[in-house]
């Protein structure tokens, strides 16, 4: 096993995690777990992009500059407002086509991509020319649009035109009656700019790579939407070849963010470039890597196509240094160019979604372990393991887990398979006939956690397994030594809840203790009531928490709010520990029976 080394340099790059973090919120988010878990190293952040979402942040992190908002049409037509970076040193504009013309701008029920437009980017483009720009970088990806391009032309000028030399509406629909084209007001207003048109694919315009049938699903577009949006797009690709001369069907990347890249090429003579790499120079990443010892990036989803122009894996290419993916979900069997994938292991993807830094915090602390002591880290790696443990109540199933993990530990001993079985043998001491069994089961879980912690002191699994060990261990021993151990297990609760504030479990341990000691002893019954109220609040499937919070009502004459919280164990479709379910609902059905038969 490796030795902590003075002056670890880490360098920490991540992409945006779409929908949920920045990619400057998910480095700062990895940066506290490697901190976590490797507290002298050096740690460098640098944001990437591969000129989807979030490019504007990035390079305005990186090279500064302001942002100017101008009316522009939405991917519906409707009037809104959109963003760009201006540099006004460089006269450059920076534009993510995303935020005037992008599939999160529409409602999922409103999306409509025969008709959807791309013109608001070129409204942007127009305003950053009419300012001064002499350099205008359009990030594509995230696109509502399907048009081509088409709308972006119409907006810097382009006449669209029908047999009867009649203008078309927005939209791919309308290409298929396109005749002409004509490009005199655009040549006129972009005289003297350079365009740059970063894609993060490489697909083309058309064929079985093409926009239409790789994007066009993702968009909306029904099998047979697909195949009008392909004869769209050929008609649209042979007029722009014979009035403007410019082939753009089979160009790589001319696909990009529903075949903007074409129109950007044919209209702008923009130059095509991969956005990541791209990126990754503006913001100094070869010399970022030079001295890194460990690299760590990352994105929402790693999946085949993440192999294809995003910016982690054009960051893992060019390092020397191992790199390691996090991410919030992988497409199992890829791996691409890095040294390990780690994935969030949320209970659910809406979990994942929300507490997102503190997933990635959580990944990144496990990440770093996994790349210096060569351990697998992949989070479905436990999961065959955990559904044992969740399915402890059926006969064998606990024992099993435990076999599994120990099978594991002869490879080396690692934090999250040691509180693994901390856990699995507090829930086996639990069942144990004889006061020698229990507490010999309780004293391996307590040696088991307490190395967990020593390896991974960040991780808030380890630290609230420990606490308990310690409290079951304790209340066997007798009441003395449990008085002995409330500090310790106050400590370790509070390590936990400063690792994973929404740690509903440490609340309750919390509330126990401040419920059970004696007001001399620190104890307090109305701060109990309001952890017990915190355990449900943030962990509202864990049953177990119901009923201890529920008599807790009761002792302050607070009937009504104690049998909502009962009747709440009934409503739970989900329950985080199904092992223990029935136990639980059957105590709150029975204390239900009581009040309600009460006077």
């Amino acid at each position: 096993m490796a030795s902590p080394r003075r002056g670890e340099r880490i360098l920490v790059a991540p992409n945006a995690f779409k929908g949920s973090l920045s990619a400057a919120r998910a480095a700062a988010a990895m940066a506290r777990g490697v901190l976590r878990s490797r507290p002298r190293a050096k740690v460098e952040l640098l944001p990437v992009s591969d000129g989807g979402d979030g490019l504007i942040e990035v390079l305005r992190g990186a090279e500064g500059g302001e942002l100017v908002a101008c009316p522009v049409h939405g991917p519906s037509g409707e009037k809104r407002r959109a963003a760009y970076l201006w540099q006004p040193k460089a006269r450059t504009a920076v534009i993510e086509m995303a935020r005037a013309s992008g599939l999160a701008l529409v409602a999922p029920a409103e999306r409509r991509v025969m008709t959807a437009t791309s013109r608001g980017t070129g409204d942007l483009v127009k305003d950053a020319v009419r300012r001064g720009a002499r350099t205008v970088v359009v990030g594509m990806g995230g696109a509502a649009s399907n048009d081509g391009g088409a709308g972006l032309a119409r907006a810097l000028g382009a006449r669209l035109l029908d047999a009867a030399g009649r203008e078309l509406p927005d939209g791919a629909e309308a290409l298929l009656r396109l005749d002409r084209v004509e490009d005199k007001a655009v040549r006129a207003l972009l005289a003297g700019v350079k365009v740059v048109a970063l894609a993060d694919v490489s697909n083309p315009l058309l064929g079985p790579r093409g926009s239409a049938r790789t994007f066009g699903p993702q968009k909306g577009a029904t099998e047979a939407q697909v195949r009008s949006l392909e004869r769209a797009l050929t008609r649209w690709a042979l007029v722009l070849a014979r009035d403007l001369g410019t082939g753009t069907g089979r160009v790589p990347g001319a696909g990009a963010a529903g075949g903007l890249g074409a129109g950007l090429l044919a209209f702008c003579r923009a130059r095509l470039v991969p956005g990541s790499d791209w990126v990754l120079d503006r913001v100094g990443a070869d010399r970022a890597l030079k001295r890194a010892d460990l690299v760590l990036t990352g994105e929402g989803r790693f999946d085949r196509t993440s192999l294809a122009g995003k910016a982690p894996v054009a960051l893992a290419r060019r390092s020397r240094a191992p790199v390691v993916m996090v991410a919030g979900a992988a497409e199992r069997g890829v791996k691409g160019p890095f040294r390990r994938v780690v994935t969030f292991g949320a209970e659910s993807a809406a979990d994942s979604m929300k507490r997102a830094a503190f997933w990635v915090a959580k990944a990144a602390a496990l990440a770093v372990a996994c790349a210096l002591f060569a351990l697998p880290c992949r989070a479905d790696e436990f999961a065959a393991g955990d559904e044992l443990y969740f399915h402890r109540n059926e006969a064998g199933k606990l024992d099993d887990n435990i076999k599994g993990i120990e099978a594991a530990l002869v490879h080396g001993e690692n934090a999250a398979y040691l509180w693994r079985r901390c856990r699995a043998l507090v829930r086996r001491g639990e069942t144990r006939k004889t006061r020698a069994e229990k507490l010999a089961d309780y004293a391996a879980a307590r040696a088991d956690c307490e190395k967990a912690v020593a390896l991974h002191p960040g991780s808030p699994d380890a630290q609230f397994w420990h606490g308990v060990a310690m409290g079951r261990w304790g209340e066997t021993k007798g009441i003395m030594k449990a008085l002995f151990l409330v500090k310790p297990i106050k400590r370790a609760m509070e390590a936990t809840l400063a690792l994973d504030p929404a740690h509903g479990g440490a609340h309750h341990v919390l509330g126990e203790i401040l419920w059970q000691l004696p007001g001399f002893a620190g104890g307090d019954k109305r701060r109990a009531l309001a952890e017990f109220e915190a355990a449900v609040r943030l962990s509202p499937d864990y049953t177990a928490n119901h009923r201890p919070l529920a008599e807790a009502y009761l002792h302050f004459k607070r009937k009504t709010d104690a049998v909502r919280v009962l009747k709440a164990v009934e409503a739970v479709e989900r329950p985080a520990d199904p092992a223990e379910y029935p136990e639980n609902l059957a105590d709150a059905r029975a204390l239900l029976r009581e009040l309600e038969a009460a006077p």
